[in-house]
């Protein structure tokens, strides 16, 4: 099962930052939203998107695509799935793959 974090749009950074410290997944759906958001949680949390899991505990992080995907490596960001198709379903199967049960 997921939990869902929501964050309303405009969202401020202490928003995203403590959201992403609640929640077990961080979906990025946008490069845009990676710009949004990647550099606020780097700068107050810089292991919370560490490319070592070990680093990051219990966050796991996805895309919608490969266009979110890479701009989150251009971030530096590790990704733990990406969606197939840029759809809820295709996301959904991702993570679902790199879930433990």
């Amino acid at each position: 099962m997921f939990r869902l974090c929501v964050l309303p749009p405009p969202c401020c950074v202490r928003c995203v930052v403590l959201s992403a410290l609640q929640c077990t997944w961080l979906v990025f759906f946008s490069p845009s939203g990676v710009g949004f958001s990647v550099p606020p949680l780097l700068s107050r949390l810089p292991d919370l998107l560490s490319s070592s899991a070990k680093k990051r505990r219990h966050l796991k992080v996805a895309a919608i695509g490969r266009t979110t995907g890479d701009a989150l490596r251009q971030q530096g960001i590790a990704i733990d799935a990406i969606a197939s198709q840029p759809t809820a379903v295709g996301l959904l199967e991702a993570m679902s793959r790199n879930t433990e049960t």
